[in-house]
């Protein structure tokens, strides 16, 4: 699989899965999608800006193709430049094909502490 084909998307704690066994955040219930990045380094500069009260997130790789419902690369809203996947419904655990862990270095900074672990 390219890499083109992968978005990053860090889950709410803990993750609220549905009867379909699909992801629902709350930010799918609040804005009507699902944010993700399709950038490992984009996802770094999300977490200093919108997770600064965690030390430690969990990183979802999801393949695109799995994804059963639209998802629209769409400009940030305070940061047009950059574009945004954004998954407009319930994600289907089926696409989540691997996970890994950033977390704060010394210095507050955010890095890629676990290497991606992909589903079997």
């Amino acid at each position: 699989m390219s890499a083109a084909h992968l978005i990053y998307h860090i889950p709410d704690e803990p993750p609220s899965f549905d009867a379909d066994d699909s992801y629902v955040p709350a930010s799918l219930e609040r804005e009507g999608f699902i944010h993700a990045t399709r950038d490992r380094d984009e996802l770094l500069n999300v977490a200093a800006r919108f997770y600064g009260d965690r030390t430690r997130c969990t990183v979802w790789l999801i393949d695109r193709d799995r994804v059963d419902v639209p998802i629209r690369d769409e400009p940030g809203a305070d940061r047009p430049e950059i574009f945004f996947p954004h998954v407009f419904g319930p994600l289907p655990r089926a696409s989540i094909i691997a996970h890994a862990t950033i977390a704060r270095d010394y210095t507050g900074a955010w890095r890629w502490m676990i290497p991606p672990r992909y589903a079997k």
